[in-house]
């Protein structure tokens, strides 16, 4: 008989690459009115995007340096358990958090797909939240 699967991760386990994750800031944000469902952001540390961020979210980083290759993650309303990549997915279980924001630091050499999708779902796999992400390869 077959293992049973979990509506997180339906394929087995060996199937999936656990990512680590580097915390560089987290903290208790104001959201502006009509914002304060989970989102999240995938990208590089740039100008406009911390703009995009102070205006849209009035979210507001702290200065940052970012090795190379290292990708931003950025939670907003929710708090994450776990990053398991496979294929063009990569399955975060989170927890919503209204208020919360963490930004991590991810490489991105550890995809072996140009184009992935990070899927954020609860604890019992309902979505939260998802996003698209497209390799830099000039970096990769």
């Amino acid at each position: 008989m077959a293992p049973k699967t979990s509506s997180l991760y339906p394929y087995p386990a060996v199937q999936y690459i656990p990512l680590l994750t580097k915390t560089i800031a987290e903290g208790v944000w104001d959201p502006p009115p009509g914002l304060d469902r989970p989102a999240l952001y995938v990208g590089k540390n740039d100008p406009a995007w911390r703009e995009f961020l102070r205006r849209t979210y009035n979210l507001t980083l702290p200065p940052l340096t970012l090795a190379s290759g290292e990708i931003l993650f950025l939670a907003l309303n929710f708090r994450p358990l776990d990053f398991k990549y496979r294929g063009y997915f990569v399955t975060v279980p989170a927890e919503e958090m209204p208020r919360h924001y963490r930004l991590l630091g991810l490489q991105q050499g550890i995809f072996y797909k140009d184009r992935v999708i990070f899927a954020v779902c609860d604890r019992e796999g309902r979505p939260l939240c998802r996003k698209a992400w497209e390799k830099d390869r000039k970096r990769a």
